[in-house]
């Protein structure tokens, strides 16, 4: 059996080839860019939703043009 608490224990504060405080610089780096990316792209997908229903529209209204 592994004791994980204890190889945790060892790795983040004997060894500590990762400090707690490089870790939490990075993860906030990196949540950053990735609220950025989602934000683009949450942008993109209202532009596309904008212009198809632009396009439904306009669909729609020369549809009424047929006489039956």
């Amino acid at each position: 059996m592994i004791d994980t608490e204890r190889i945790t224990y060892i790795a983040f504060n004997s060894v500590n080839p990762f400090p707690m405080r490089m870790i939490q610089s990075k993860r906030a780096m990196y949540l950053e860019q990735v609220k950025t990316e989602l934000r683009e792209l949450n942008a993109l997908r209202e532009e596309f939703r904008n212009q198809r229903a632009h396009l439904d529209y306009q669909s729609d209204e020369e549809g009424d043009d047929f006489d039956d």
